[in-house]
């Protein structure tokens, strides 16, 4: 077995690491660096490529779709909404649902500006974006039936995609720990 062990440079008080040179080690004397059961932890998704939704892939319950598409989102910088919610017309139970960027749609015109009163509107967020996600109700299973991913807009750096709308919200917990921090007198 074949070891990477770092070399040392001594430099005038201390010492450095510098490259690494190889040395054989015989099994008897290598360590095994693997966890007990290492196998049944569960590995922290890091990369955007497996959040990304694809047609196909299943969810359980449709809370779990939202969250899922919501980190994907929060990864790519941009926020998303509930949009459209089809139901079934014998027993009125939800059959799809779809989840879109914040900024679809188109900004509406108000009174003011149709009139041509002088009226300076507030910035223009709805760009018509096409980014969708759609599920479907399927056997009891929740599973992807459209995903779009390209965007018409500027998306925000994702260390800054918390203060977008869809990423603040307050868990059940962390309300508990503000109500109980008020009935103790901190504001």
């Amino acid at each position: 077995m074949i070891i990477l062990v770092p070399k040392r440079k001594k430099n005038g008080g201390g010492s450095t690491f510098s490259g690494s040179t190889k040395e054989e080690v015989s099994n008897d004397q290598a360590v095994n660096l693997s966890l007990e059961g290492d196998d049944q932890i569960p590995q922290l998704r890091t990369s955007i490529n497996e959040l990304e939704p694809f047609v196909g892939m299943g969810f359980k319950i449709e809370d779990d779709a939202y969250n899922h598409y919501n980190n994907y989102t929060r990864q790519m910088g941009f926020s998303i909404r509930k949009f459209s919610v089809e139901h079934s017309r014998v027993d009125n139970h939800v059959l799809a649902r779809s989840f879109v960027c914040a900024n679809q749609g188109e900004k509406w015109c108000s009174d003011k500006q149709q009139r041509g009163l002088n009226y300076t509107p507030y910035a223009k967020k709805k760009t018509k974006c096409e980014a969708v996600m759609r599920i479907k109700s399927r056997n009891g299973k929740w599973v992807v039936d459209l995903s779009e991913t390209e965007h018409n807009h500027p998306t925000v750096n994702p260390n800054d995609a918390f203060r977008l709308q869809s990423h603040q919200k307050v868990t059940r917990s962390t309300m508990q720990l503000m109500e109980h921090l008020q009935r103790c007198g901190v504001k």
